[in-house]
């Protein structure tokens, strides 16, 4: 089984660096593991295992030092304050989609270029990103092992609370996606052919 740890900041001693952690597995057994080590200054969150259990899918950013990470904030800072475009924010986000093995091995690595709110597998080492940005994108591997990044549509959704977020969820069939928006000013969930 894994699990997270959520919350921005350590208060307990698990909590604190290095003790911590956002992804965690538990053995039948009932031993427990970081998943891998993660360093200081790497957010990862919304982890779900692929299809088939081979893995486990989430998504990231690394910030190497306290001047990179005051830097990413002042970023943020300046969209929301309409001083640089949508455009400008997500070239100087360091956005990353991950996956691991149950050993804590990395399976790849695929930079992004949006602000990514959740990452879901999409089978094999297909993925499915919802962004900030308002887009669904499926990203799909070919046979030279390069992703290629489709657009899938508009979710549109205002994110404004966990039930506006998309969450989105291939069927079972792998033809089309489940999410949520709140682009018709109420909760509603849609499907998507892929």
């Amino acid at each position: 089984m894994i699990c997270n740890c959520e919350g921005p900041v350590g208060s307990r001693g698990l909590r604190k660096f290095p003790y911590w952690g956002r992804l965690w597995r538990i053995e039948s057994n009932g031993d427990w593991s970081r998943l891998y080590e993660q360093k200081l200054g790497e957010n990862i969150n919304h982890e779900n295992w692929n299809h088939t259990g081979e893995h486990i899918v989430y998504h990231g950013n690394k910030y190497s030092n306290y001047r990179q990470r005051l830097f990413q904030t002042m970023i943020k800072v300046l969209w929301k304050l309409n001083v640089i475009s949508k455009e400008q924010l997500q070239r100087n986000l360091n956005h990353y989609v991950e996956a691991r093995d149950w050993d804590g091995s990395l399976v790849f690595h695929f930079p992004v270029k949006m602000p990514v709110s959740h990452a879901v597998s999409a089978g094999g080492r297909n993925f499915i990103i919802d962004s900030r940005d308002g887009y669904l994108y499926l990203v799909k591997e070919d046979r030279d092992e390069n992703f290629k990044v489709e657009k899938l549509c508009i979710h549109n959704s205002d994110m404004s609370n966990q039930d506006a977020h998309p969450h989105p969820v291939p069927t079972n069939d792998k033809k089309s996606i489940l999410f949520t928006s709140s682009k018709e000013g109420t909760c509603n969930v849609y499907e998507v052919e892929i």
